[in-house]
């Protein structure tokens, strides 16, 4: 049933790159909830949402360039799997779970420094990490790297710095 609403939501997507309404956006925070989800954050593509067993976060695209994301992460970790790239980027286990969303492992430490992440630390839905950050995670836009459940530090959010 959450597949349905999520579909129908983002169905409305605007080809044009905007985003979905603050309306719809409340509409699919609120369906996703209601399946043992809770909202982590909300960026300028897509929204995360962490289940409940905190073992996977859900990324939902907001805007055609979130469906953009989701399908380069899913592209990368499958890539590459457990090996770096030429960067030395180690990427997080993800799937798409439908034609647009993606399911990721969930990252129970972050290094990140985006406003999302800075706020997902500040309100303890995620935890600061206090491992030294890889060299590699500079690379990445607002250092978007966290620890999985079995320790491995991961890339979590893929875009390079210009």
């Amino acid at each position: 049933m959450l597949d349905s609403q999520i579909d129908w939501i983002i169905s409305s997507i605007p080809e044009n790159g905007d985003r979905l309404s603050n309306s719809q956006l409340e509409s699919l925070k609120f369906h996703v909830e209601e399946h043992d989800y809770a909202h982590i954050g909300c960026g300028r593509q897509r929204m995360s949402f962490l289940h409940k067993n905190k073992r996977h976060v859900l990324k939902l695209p907001i805007s055609k360039f979130g469906i953009d994301s989701n399908h380069k992460e899913h592209y990368l970790w499958h890539k590459y799997k457990n090996s770096p790239d030429d960067n030395g980027i180690y990427y997080a286990p993800c799937r798409l779970v439908d034609h647009s969303t993606l399911m990721m492992w969930y990252c129970s430490e972050i290094f990140g420094t985006s406003i999302g992440c800075l706020n997902s630390i500040k309100t303890k839905k995620l935890a600061l990490c206090s491992k030294p950050m890889p060299t590699w995670a500079w690379k990445l836009d607002s250092n978007q790297v966290g620890v999985l459940i079995n320790g491995k530090i991961v890339a979590y959010d893929h875009e390079l710095q210009p």
